[in-house]
């Protein structure tokens, strides 16, 4: 009888569900907190409505090239810490 090979993977298969949970967790923590810290910014933007995780990032990465933009002393319309996205 053959013994049984093992995996070369480095995350055993039951441990799997748990570390991308705990990635979720940690995505989802990020989110909360930027919603909390630019909460006012975004409700300038659209009162009274419920952001979705993908409008809360959408809306950071604009409110950040528009911070980027205005500190700016040339006024470039390319920031130079985000143009390279």
């Amino acid at each position: 009888q053959k013994a049984p090979q093992r995996s070369s993977n480095p995350t055993p298969p039951l441990r799997k569900p748990v570390v991308e949970k705990m990635r979720r967790d940690r995505i989802n923590s990020s989110i909360d907190q930027l919603k909390v810290l630019l909460e006012r910014e975004f409700q300038c933007h659209q009162p009274n409505t419920k952001l979705e995780k993908a409008d809360i990032l959408e809306n950071t990465v604009s409110y950040l090239k528009k911070q980027e933009i205005s500190a700016s002393p040339s006024g470039r319309t390319q920031p130079p810490l985000l143009g390279h996205l």
